[in-house]
């Protein structure tokens, strides 16, 4: 995960720079060479070799030569200054905490940590707490932002040896290649959590049918083949290995920071083994169950592809991102699944960062967009103007979009581009914008950028208010969650969600890879309570732009039916949704 690693050191960079006096100078190229590095699709070091990083957006000058020195030499020098201080466990928490570099130095040095270890068991002691929350003169936490702490150790934690699939993905096709490459590979798919399409992985799992095992299993052949992998890229040590009579395999540590398991079976088993493969195991225990019942052995059965298992178990077929166990094998049953939203559904996206604020997307990336998906409209939603290291607009320069934008619209044929803006909500029924600036846009969110550190009454009043609000369309992100760098906000969903509900407003699915929230469990929760969900991609560079696919997934895991997200209406519906309001 080289990307994510040098993005986040440049991250963690820029978080110490806002400490001293030249932050608005540096602070914001850091940080958008740092989007351009995470977001790059493919091996970063590749590109470096390859001499294109100064052609990548957002990349130049004193940034740059902060990632010549990491390619020469492995790190670099300011920031293991850092880490000679602080662990970097405690310095990627400054981040993820949300609390500001200045205030977490001060807690780090007040409480003696060297670790996050130490620092949990510091927050669990009410004698050290004390000396935060009632020091000398000003406090420096109060307890809503201990209990911040206490939760985003947890996250931090929960997080560990996890990645998300959204990044896999980028390399997993080059993986297969490089396994079809060793021949007699017949047969091959990415099975277990990642074909159910779960947002978070914590391994990779690849099912493999050989030439080699028609119907016969051979074991020492199997080994052989096995033993082949170890010369693969993505691939390094092996870690385990499983051998049994009808299939074997090996697990590998791989270079993309997850344990990667390769699973060789025959031929004859590889419909049967891809489904006991994908779903988990309680989806998979009641379908074998059912077919037991019915007295019919699937292994014995001339299967051409999983719709197969389940026609002779009497169920509706069941996609894959549904195969968790849950309601999908009793809905199956009675032929009620819905019918998932696809990607075809969707007639655009609705929430894009230009260059007017902290994207790097322009009118070309945009026509390419709008050609490859088959889109009708994407709103450009930048930054309100309280947003300064997302370069937010004021009055002046939202204006100067306005005009861009009408002279875009004029050159893009029938294609829309709408105005739009992603505005702060500041406070409890306080907008970044005035109504008589929001009436004028044609999409309007609201996002919270800067609520860690308040509790969960402040911050869930602050989105009813903001719903309340007659211009606002839908809530963007609305957790504030963001993998690896942001723990979620304190929130009550259930209200924001029935409080969307009653004013009529849309949630946002954001399919940023780090991001994607919603998640399905509230996506879910939002649908039953009548509330539309929007798929965004929230896309601040061209390549975030196929990022949707991610949402729909998750749209998708939560039962999502095209009827139940915004964006697969057309514009016209649209903005009689926004009149029926």
């Amino acid at each position: 995960m080289l990307n994510l690693k040098l993005a986040n050191i440049l991250t963690y960079i820029a978080e110490l720079y806002k400490l001293g006096p030249r932050e608005k100078d540096i602070v914001f190229p850091i940080m958008r060479a740092s989007r351009t590095i995470r977001d790059y699709p493919g091996d970063i070091n590749r590109a470096y070799q390859d001499n294109l990083l100064l052609s990548l957006p957002g990349i130049s000058g004193e940034v740059y030569g902060y990632i010549q020195e990491f390619f020469k030499t492995g790190t670099i020098e300011i920031y293991e200054q850092l880490t000679q201080k602080y662990s970097e466990q405690l310095i990627k928490f400054i981040r993820m905490s949300g609390l500001g570099s200045a205030r977490m130095m001060k807690v780090y040095h007040m409480l003696s940590a060297d670790n996050l270890e130490s620092l949990k068991n510091s927050l669990q002691n009410p004698r050290m707490v004390s000396r935060l929350t009632e020091p000398e003169g000003e406090s420096i936490l109060d307890s809503i932002m201990v209990e911040r702490l206490s939760r985003t150790i947890d996250f931090y934690q929960q997080m560990q040896g996890k990645i998300p699939r959204g990044y896999v993905e980028n390399f997993i096709p080059e993986l297969i290649k490089q396994i079809k490459s060793l021949g007699h590979v017949t047969n091959i798919e990415v099975t277990g959590s990642a074909r159910r399409k779960k947002p978070i992985l914590g391994d990779i799992d690849i099912l493999v049918a050989t030439d080699f095992n028609q119907g016969d299993f051979k074991v020492d052949r199997t080994i052989e083949f096995l033993e082949q992998l170890a010369g693969i890229d993505y691939l390094k040590a092996k870690k385990s290995q499983n051998t049994g009579s009808l299939n074997a395999s090996f697990v590998y540590e791989s270079r993309l920071d997850t344990d990667i398991e390769i699973i060789v079976c025959t031929r004859s088993r590889f419909i049967v083994d891809l489904f006991t493969t994908t779903g988990n195991r309680v989806h998979t225990r009641e379908v074998l169950k059912i077919l037991e019942q019915k007295g019919i052995d699937i292994y014995s059965c001339n299967l051409e592809s999983e719709a197969d298992i389940y026609r002779l178990a009497g169920l509706q077929y069941v996609p894959c991102e549904l195969r968790e166990g849950r309601k999908e094998i009793s809905m199956a049953g009675q032929n009620k699944l819905p019918r998932l939203v696809e990607m075809e559904d969707i007639k655009g996206d609705l929430h894009i960062h230009s260059s007017f604020s902290d994207g790097l997307i322009g009118e070309q990336d945009l026509a390419d967009t709008i050609r490859q998906h088959n889109y009708q409209y994407l709103a450009l939603t930048d930054h309100s103007h309280s947003n300064i290291y997302g370069n937010g607009l004021d009055k002046h320069r939202l204006k100067d979009k306005l005009d861009w934008v009408r002279s875009l619209n004029q050159r893009m044929g029938d294609i829309r581009i709408l105005s739009g803006a992603e505005v702060d909500i500041k406070d409890e029924g306080m907008l970044d914008y005035d109504d008589n600036i929001l009436k004028n846009l044609d999409i309007v969110i609201a996002s919270m950028h800067s609520s860690f550190k308040y509790g969960c009454s402040q911050n869930t009043r602050k989105a009813v208010a903001a719903l309340a609000n007659p211009y606002i369309d839908f809530l963007g992100h609305p957790t504030g969650v963001v993998f690896g760098s942001r723990a979620p906000y304190s929130l009550d969903m259930d209200q924001i969600i029935q409080q969307a509900a009653k004013y009529n407003k849309a949630l946002e699915i954001n399919s940023y890879f780090l991001r994607l929230d919603l998640d399905e469990y509230n996506a879910g929760k939002a649908r039953d309570a009548g509330v539309k969900l929007v798929i965004n991609t929230d896309s601040h560079r061209p390549h975030n732009l196929d990022n949707i696919r991610l949402g729909v997934d998750i749209a998708r895991r939560a039962g999502l039916s095209r009827e139940e997200v915004l964006n697969t209406m057309d514009y016209g519906s649209i903005l009689q949704w926004k009149r029926n309001r």
